[in-house]
């Protein structure tokens, strides 16, 4: 629609193409010019300066996640150091809750880290790659054209981030999104024990949380599977004691790989290992394109079941469905 470079690959809504236009060109400028600290959607106050390793860190990220774009299909592009912002909780934007610690907003093209959370690049780093594949993911906008007393307006809102779908009847209801977080997640999860357990810039961070591991092991749930990180945390006693950082999602990705090893153990004719099942709904998050998903569920199991499943918003009655597959 635009030569300009823009995140979002599609508009829709009953408009004319130069209207969609607009959208579009305002939500490059938004990616292109956006400022360090605020945007016409944000304003953080005073963030954090980035030291030299968290520059090399989002460098690492864009070029991890630019080869998942190549895989699936799609264009290469960076996203500027300027939009991933590192901000103390006292300037965390209200519309957040407290409990949040990173975020991706589509209308104003950026990530966002607490600062607590980015004192330690392989937490940092793990937040940071979760929130650039969400903004590198396919993602779409709902637009109208309103008049009114002062004059005629263009309205837009998200419709599509990755496989997520939200209902035009009712915008609060989201299609698929604990599916969709749950791709993101386990294709984190892939990028911290494939690429950055391997970096040197979290060499020694990873050496104090194999220490910690061994000394507190059996110890809360310190040794669960789901932790890719140990560190001293400070409690309300003034002591520190270890914290386990784990991979987010933990219910929707138990969800996804059983439903994953399901298709593949009826599909092994098809499908040469697990990982190319994976690659069916990874692709779907980047490219939009959601009916091979549904091609495959329909066939594995019976007609219908990709539109049962992707009306479910709820987890725990997403996995009651899965596991009855």
């Amino acid at each position: 629609m635009s030569e300009k470079f823009s995140t979002i690959r599609q508009v829709i809504g009953s408009m004319s193409e130069d209207d969609k236009r607009l959208v579009v060109e305002h939500m490059s400028n938004q990616f292109i010019h956006q400022d360090e600290g605020k945007n016409e959607y944000a304003d953080f106050g005073v963030e954090r300066e980035k030291t030299p390793e968290e520059l090399q860190i989002i460098e690492l990220i864009n070029i991890e996640t630019n080869k998942l774009l190549d895989k699936y299909g799609r264009q290469p592009f960076d996203i500027p150091t300027q939009k991933v912002h590192i901000v103390d909780k006292e300037h965390w934007p209200k519309e957040y809750n407290h409990d949040v610690v990173s975020v991706f907003n589509l209308y104003g093209q950026f990530t966002a880290v607490k600062a607590e959370h980015a004192s330690d690049r392989l937490e940092f780093a793990s937040l940071v790659y979760h929130e650039v594949l969400h903004l590198k993911s396919h993602l779409a906008l709902e637009a109208e054209k309103t008049t009114e007393e002062d004059g005629t307006h263009i309205k837009f809102r998200g419709y599509r981030a990755g496989i997520s779908i939200h209902d035009r009847q009712d915008g609060s209801k989201v299609f698929l999104r604990n599916i969709n977080e749950a791709i993101v997640e386990e294709l984190d999860k892939r990028f911290v024990y494939d690429v950055l357990y391997k970096n040197d810039l979290v060499k020694d961070e990873l050496l104090s949380s194999n220490n910690l591991k061994k000394e507190y092991g059996g110890w809360g749930k310190i040794d669960d599977d789901n932790n890719y990180f140990i560190k001293k945390y400070p409690l309300y006693d003034d002591k520190t004691y270890p914290k386990a950082i784990g991979f987010g999602y933990e219910t929707e990705r138990l969800v996804l790989n059983s439903l994953i090893d399901k298709i593949y153990s009826a599909n092994q004719d098809k499908f040469q290992n697990r990982e190319e099942v994976f690659d069916v709904f990874a692709k779907a998050m980047f490219d939009g394109n959601i009916l091979p998903i549904g091609r495959l569920l329909d066939k594995t199991f019976d007609d219908g079941t990709f539109t049962k499943l992707s009306h479910i918003t709820e987890t725990q009655e997403l996995k009651i469905f899965v596991d009855a597959l």
